[in-house]
Formats: structure tokens, sequence, C-alpha cells
């Protein structure tokens, strides 16, 4: 290699590290503002109303993200679309607009319907999967926030898929912000919050969200309801696909909450959510990682160039992670108590547990990706079934016998076996068929 094209290549390298560094910084900060609210949030609860009223809203959290979480998958489709691989002799006009509006419609339709199969089921869930009959309430109250919240997230989805990462960071904390200021209303100067309050709260924080956002998107999704609903069949073999994934894998994330519901009380509960809380602090750069990577990935399975490119990107970030991750597992007995109370002490190990399930986790991200938006998007059910088998398998064994610390141990050495198989399946699925076409426009 000439001295010229070294010089070219640090070049290249250095621009690439800087572009990185600050999309993870705008990314970051609202990363970082959004968890740092949901924490604080957690914070004000458990100091205002008892641990077993934390227990309860550490459930209620669970099914919350379940809820929320499973329709972002829509987002993905609507940015694998709209970022699809397209050779660069192709200049076809394409309205990536229709697809966002398509994404909207679609989870318009799947919230509707979630919303009404989960207010005939919870009373069944709550006495048959927790045996907890008063949390009825909470799982359906998950259901409508959850699919409310996730409505309002379209319009962050559109500011992702244009890489414009100002826009993201500003827009990511905002519901929790408003939660946050909620519970601080209602609980501050009182030590008798109530689950009533917090699920009244986070309804309202939802639909002043999704009416925010739909408002915002309202000139853009209008004139293109007639071009999105035609596309929705086409649209809808992906999500079919992306969606059922992203059920397995958020269940994945925290089968184990469910699992142990049963086993224990709702002030173990209450501790064992206070350490998801303090692992999820480390979850902050995880959150930067998601939402840089998703609009490189489509691109990226398609061209090995821009594959090197993402990966290096990718471990760029996971280091990062990994200081963080090893910096939170020293600080989290402190941390606990500052946040919560001395009644949450002693809770270094498990959170140190947990903290290694999420380091293991962000390693996964990257791959996970490459996955989804990948030829074979179908892989990602298998995996994340083949993950919940394992955990369930190893809870089995450890939580009975060690109770919560099983629970976090068998939790960690899942997302390590996980770990292990996304970077097997991404790495072994070689070059993809050329990018389906989106028949709406």
């Amino acid at each position: 290699m000439s001295l010229q094209s070294l010089i070219r290549e640090f070049s290249r390298r250095g621009r690439t590290i800087r572009t990185a560094t600050v999309d993870a910084a705008f990314v970051g900060g609202g990363v970082i503002a959004q968890r740092t609210f949901g924490l604080l949030t957690a914070v004000v609860i458990a100091r205002s109303a008892s641990i077993e009223v934390f227990g309860e809203y550490t459930l209620f959290m669970t099914f919350f993200l379940v809820f929320s979480q499973v329709p972002l998958a829509l987002d993905g489709t609507f940015i694998r679309f709209a970022n699809g691989y397209r050779p660069a002799a192709d200049d076809t006009y394409v309205d990536v607009d229709v697809y966002l509006t398509t994404g909207v419609i679609a989870k318009v339709l799947w919230g509707g319907v979630v919303c009404w199969l989960t207010w005939l089921c919870a009373p069944y869930l709550a006495a048959t999967l927790l045996d907890k009959p008063e949390m009825a309430d909470s799982i359906w109250m998950g259901a409508v926030v959850g699919n409310l919240q996730a409505l309002g997230t379209s319009l962050f989805s559109r500011f992702q898929q244009r890489k414009n990462f100002a826009m993201v960071g500003v827009l990511d904390p905002v519901f929790n912000a408003i939660v946050l200021v909620g519970v601080f209303a209602a609980g501050f100067g009182t030590n008798a919050l109530s689950m009533t309050i917090v699920l009244e709260i986070y309804l309202g924080a939802s639909v002043v969200f999704a009416a925010g956002a739909l408002a915002g998107l309202a000139r853009t999704l209008v004139p293109r309801l007639g071009a999105a609903v035609r596309g929705l069949a086409t649209f809808s073999r992906i999500g079919g696909i992306l969606v059922p994934a992203a059920v397995l894998m958020v269940v994945a994330e925290r089968v184990d909450v469910f699992f142990i519901a049963r086993l224990i009380t709702l002030d173990e509960m209450g501790h064992y959510g206070a350490a998801i809380r303090l692992s999820t602090l480390t979850a902050l750069f995880t959150g930067v990682i998601v939402t840089i990577l998703v609009p490189h990935a489509p691109p990226a399975v398609h061209d090995p160039r821009r594959r090197r490119s993402y990966l290096r990107l990718a471990g760029f970030y996971c280091g990062i992670q990994s200081l963080i991750g090893i910096a939170l597992i020293g600080l989290s007995e402190p941390l606990g108590v500052l946040a919560f109370g001395a009644e949450y002490a002693g809770l270094q190990a498990l959170t140190g547990l947990l903290i290694l399930q999420q380091l293991f986790g962000c390693y996964a991200t990257p791959f996970q990706a490459l996955i989804r938006y990948g030829p074979r998007p179908q892989n990602a059910i298998t995996l994340s079934v083949v993950r919940i088998g394992i955990s369930v398998a190893l809870l089995n064994i450890l939580a009975p016998r060690f109770g919560i610390m099983g629970a976090a141990g068998a939790m960690a050495l899942t997302s390590a076996i996980q770990l292990g198989m996304s970077v097997w399946v991404a790495l072994r699925a070689g070059e993809p068929a050329t990018a389906v076409a989106f028949e709406a426009v």
C-alpha cells in the first residue's frame, strides 16, 4: 500500500470515528435522559409507596415494556423498506413516507386487536400466570399504555430512518419525562402513592405522547393513506415475521420476571425490580447502538464493504459499553442505597449478574440486527424460541433453589449462550437475495 493510500485510509477511518462519535453523542444524550427519567420515576415510586406497590409496579412495567416494544418491529419494517438495498443504477423515485404511513396503520390495527384480547385475558393471566389476581388491571393497562406509547414512536422512527440523530436524541426522553412529572406531582410529600394513581399517570402520558406525535405527522400521513392501505399486504409479509420475533425477543428478555412471580412475594419482587432498574443503567449505550445501527443494517447485509464498516462501528460502541458495565458493577451497591433507600441494600451481587446479562445482550445486538434485516428474518424467531427454552430450563434448575439470585444467574448464562448463537447465525447467513420491492408506490 502506498503512502498516499495509507493516508486516505486513515482519513476515511478518522471521519467514520468522528461521525460515529457525534451520532453517539446525540443519541446517547437522549437515551441517558430517557433512562434517567425512567430511573427517577422508579425512585419516586419506591420512596412514595410501599415495597409491595413497587413490586406491583415492577410487574406492570414488565407488561408495559412487552406491549410497547413489540410494535417497534413495525418501525423496523418501515426502515427495512425505506433503507433497503437498491442498486445505484436504479433511480426509481420511492416515496418512503408511504412506508411510514403503512407502519402507522399497522400499529393502529395491531394495538386494537392486542388491547381487546388483553382485556379478555387479563383476569386469567393474573390468576394463572402470576398467581396474583389483583394484577389484572395492571396487565390490561400495560397493553393500552404500551400500544399508545408505541404509536407515538412513529415520529421518532421517521427521524431515525433519515439518520437525523439530533432529533432522535431530542424525542427519545419525552414520554418518560411526562411520566416523571406526573409521578413527582402525585407522589411528592406522601408515602402512600397507590398503584391506581400510577396507572392513571401512565395512561395520561401515553395519550399526550401519541396525540402529539400523530399531530406532528398529520401532514405527512393524510395524503398517503390510499397508497399506504394498498401496500399493507406487502408490508405485512415482513412485519408478520418481525412482529412475532419481537414478541419472543421481548418476552425472552424478562422471562425471569414472569417465571419467578409465582415463587416470590411482591416485596421480594420489589427488590428484584430495584436490581433490574440499576442494571438497565448499563443498557444506556445499548439504546445508542440499536438506534444508530438499525438504519445501517439493511444495506450492510447486501454489501460486504458496508458490512465490514458496520461491524467496526459495532465494535467501537460495544467497547464503550463494556467500560460502562464494569464501572457500574463496582458502583451498584452505593447507587442502590442512594436511589431506593436503605431497605434496598445488599443488591450488589444480584445487580452484577443482571448487568452481565445486559452486556452479553449488547454484544449480540449488532448481529441480531443483521439477522432481522437480512434475507431470512425468520431466523430471529427461531433464535428467540431457543433462547426462551434455554431460559426456562435454567430458571427451573436455579430459581427454585437459589431464588432471585438463581433467576439472575440463569438470565446471565442464557444471554451469553444467545450471544454465541446470534454471531453464528448472522455470520453464516451468506449473501442475501434481492431486496423485496414495496408495491404500494
